[in-house]
């Protein structure tokens, strides 16, 4: 930092002499407020107020362009950190130059940024951002939250020092973002390489489907051993009806014939009435033989069919196997 040689006020007196080489258009209200300014500056820097400093120089210089009001802008960048703008801005007074017949505090000032320029330099640190791997060629970078262009990439970038967070944005891959501390005039290279997001997991229902019975054989089989059971019953009834029947209608016959052979002794209509008897006996015998088989076959086949297995709502289920090894399990369904 600069040692400032001349008074405040000299240097205020030189900025308000200076108007007719500095702009003809400026009025006299803005001279006199930019010297205002400038001093207010200068009193921010002694007291090392540089945030303050910076505000009062650049709104003198927006006032009246003279290269002391940069000057003093630069050194409170300088104070402030912000090495590579009090670089720049001791370069713009000397690209800028002097005006014609300058007063000696703009000489003075120009000589002192082009010292100031040659000191600053070496303390400047860089650092080279490289962005490698697939998203290269899409990413974007930024530090401390601004944007890098692609040409300033893979070379040296002047940047203050300190701590910045270097950040690589790629369409389909994940933010990568370091944080990096450089001292003054150092040199750092900081490679950067996103990695492709993962898959996202598919959505979980909030509400999944109770478990269901899968349709399988075991409930066919007791489908059909229900109806075949309710057949056996039907002909069980069937078949007891027609032993009543067939009972009573001898009863009736036994009681009206003396002879000890009803088919031989009875009256024609009584014979015809035992031999009805007699078929619906015979009636009532294959109907308890068929419905004690239908409802035999019933059984066996309700007690015989497989227990129905848990699936879940996709239809797939899981089979538990226990082994000498361990257990284990086979999951098996459709989509």
């Amino acid at each position: 930092m600069r040692k400032r040689s001349p008074s405040a006020s000299a240097l205020a007196l030189a900025l308000c002499l200076a108007s007719s080489g500095v702009s003809a258009q400026v009025s006299d209200f803005d001279r006199a407020t930019a010297r205002t300014l400038w001093q207010e500056g200068h009193q921010a820097l002694d007291k090392k107020d540089f945030a303050a400093a910076a505000d009062h120089f650049e709104r003198a210089y927006a006032l009246v362009h003279a290269p002391t009001a940069l000057l003093g802008l630069a050194e409170a960048q300088a104070g402030l950190g912000k090495l590579v703008n009090a670089l720049e801005t001791y370069n713009r007074i000397l690209r800028e130059g002097l005006p014609p017949h300058p007063p000696s505090a703009f000489v003075k000032a120009v000589e002192s940024a082009r010292q100031e320029f040659d000191a600053l330099a070496p303390r400047i640190p860089y650092v080279t951002i490289q962005v490698m791997g697939p998203g290269a060629s899409g990413a974007t970078v930024t530090v401390d939250d601004i944007a890098v262009p692609s040409a300033a990439l893979g070379v040296k970038r002047a940047i203050d020092p300190g701590s910045h967070r270097i950040r690589a944005d790629a369409p389909g891959f994940g933010p990568i973002e370091v944080t990096v501390t450089i001292a003054e005039g150092k040199t750092e290279a900081v490679v950067l390489e996103p990695k492709p997001r993962a898959a996202a997991a598919p959505p979980v229902a909030e509400n999944p489907a109770p478990p269901r019975e899968a349709p399988s054989d075991g409930k066919t089989r007791r489908v059909i051993a229900g109806v075949v059971g309710g057949v056996g019953v039907a002909g069980i009834v069937v078949g007891s009806v027609l032993g009543a029947l067939a009972r009573s209608a001898r009863d009736e016959v036994s009681a009206r014939c003396a002879s000890a052979s009803p088919r031989t002794g009875c009256l024609p209509s009584d014979q015809g009435l035992w031999q009805g008897a007699g078929r619906m006996a015979d009636g009532s015998t294959a109907s308890f033989i068929f419905g004690g088989a239908a409802v035999a076959t019933g059984l066996v086949l309700w007690f015989t069919a497989p227990a129905a297995k848990q699936v879940g709502p996709s239809g797939w289920r899981f089979t538990p196997v226990v082994g000498r090894g361990g257990a284990a399990g086979v999951l098996e369904g459709s989509y």
